[in-house]
């Protein structure tokens, strides 16, 4: 199954972006987020022999390829990471609990990196949106599942995959 998806969303990308550079990106990126959302989604970590070299290879990326100047890729990893890093410090303290693990802050800088500053936003937005709805639905089915924790890092793989993908159009959907 996730041959099929790495396929299919190679595929996206190919078809989104053509025979550029920018594919290459593409491919590296969804090459490392869904191996991401599955580990997540079956062991409850972002492994950092995965989450390290997605944000090395995000950033050698954009210093050699992309359409928007460096300084905004940088601006979207910092300011993606730096949002969860907060939320990661504060949840204790707000929910009496961790709420995020530092894997999240590591996939997000590396989501950032490759989509940019509005790209993370909507990155960001779309992840907890659907994060937020999901994790309702499984509240709701399972009051058990009140004091269960659910896995972020497929949202975020999914946000910064539409984000990549639709980015600006979504964003034009929206604010234009």
């Amino acid at each position: 199954m996730v041959e099929a998806i790495t396929g299919f969303l190679w595929g996206m990308v190919a078809w989104r972006f053509g025979w550029s550079w920018e594919t290459a990106i593409g491919l590296l990126f969804v090459s490392f987020l869904l191996p991401l959302a599955v580990i997540d989604i079956h062991e409850m970590i972002l492994p950092n022999v995965l989450t390290f070299p997605l944000i090395g290879a995000a950033l050698t990326g954009r210093l050699l390829i992309g359409s928007e100047p460096f300084r905004s890729y940088l601006a979207g990893g910092l300011l993606g990471a730096g949002l969860l890093l907060l939320l990661w410090w504060l949840s204790p303290y707000l929910f009496g609990k961790e709420g995020m693990g530092l894997g999240d802050v590591k996939l997000m800088a590396g989501i950032g990196l490759v989509v940019g500053l509005q790209g993370a936003i909507l990155a960001l937005f779309i992840s907890s949106l659907i994060g937020l709805l999901i994790g309702l639905v499984v509240v709701t089915k399972n009051k058990a599942a009140k004091q269960e924790y659910l896995p972020f890092g497929p949202f975020l793989a999914l946000g910064g995959l539409v984000s990549y993908l639709f980015g600006e159009s979504v964003w034009n959907l929206f604010f234009y």
